[in-house]
């Protein structure tokens, strides 16, 4: 499951997600689902990816244009990743 899956899976209320916490999750997520994924959730406040995102992406894990389109961002957390 990737964070599109959880989208689909939620439905429309999905894009209303105003904090996204998986900080910690012993198994990681691939550091290409986080950026193929991120603009999905347009009402984010917050974000803990701490100690969560694992391998290799070309380019910035959360390119400026993702980031962008998070007009409601106020925490941002993606510490201890290994990218």
């Amino acid at each position: 499951m990737d964070l599109r899956d959880l989208v689909e899976a939620a439905g429309h209320s999905a894009r209303a997600v105003q904090m996204l916490n998986i900080s910690g999750n012993f198994g990681g997520i691939p550091a290409r689902m986080v950026r193929g994924s991120i603009d999905l959730f347009l009402e984010l406040r917050e974000l803990n990816l701490y100690r969560s995102v694992l391998g290799d992406v070309q380019g910035p894990l959360l390119p400026v244009e993702a980031l962008d389109r998070l007009i409601h961002l106020e925490e941002l957390d993606i510490s201890h990743s290994t990218v």
